[in-house]
């Protein structure tokens, strides 16, 4: 009996030390490029983004809570990437301007001028209706590589603070 409780809390413990791990290294770190971008890797967490860009809730995918500047922003996939993801562009008063859904290639387009914030969906495939987890969330985030101008430019003056969240 004894034994059995041992081995409950081990396993027990070891859970909390996978599941900080994961939480460690989602935790939104920005790494500096030499070509003036930088790779930013946003905190994916679940839930989804309607048809106008603001939040719903889901079990089936993972966005990116924070808006993100993207100012010369690229999305590369690994080749292995197996799951399909969606582009969602704010202006810089977080009004919702575009989105581009279910993409499973790389994104290196431009941007018109009054875009300046980003938010990210991701999922197994586009029809999946299968619930994800912590460990789906990370391996599929792991894949999808984010860079951005290091040179984000000034906001334009704004009388709102419209980002949903």
């Amino acid at each position: 009996m004894r034994k059995n409780l041992t081995i409950k809390i081990l396993v027990a413990v070891l859970l909390l030390v996978f599941a900080s791990g994961l939480i460690f290294t989602q935790s939104g770190k920005i790494i500096e490029d030499d070509n003036g971008k930088v790779e930013i890797t946003p905190i994916f967490t679940q839930g989804n983004l309607n048809s106008d860009g603001t939040y719903v809730e889901s079990e089936t995918s993972a966005y990116t809570k924070n808006m993100f500047r993207c100012k010369g922003l690229e999305i590369n996939l690994d080749f292995e990437a197996d799951f399909v993801y969606s582009l969602f562009l704010y202006g810089s008063d977080g009004t919702f301007i575009n989105c581009y859904t279910d993409r499973s290639t790389s994104w290196k387009g431009g941007m018109t001028d009054n875009v300046y914030y980003a938010r990210i969906v991701i999922r197994p495939s586009a029809t999946s209706t299968e619930k994800i987890n912590l460990i789906d969330i990370a391996k599929m985030s792991s894949k999808l590589t984010i860079k951005v101008l290091a040179d984000q430019g000034e906001l334009p003056q704004s009388n709102s603070n419209s980002a949903t969240e």
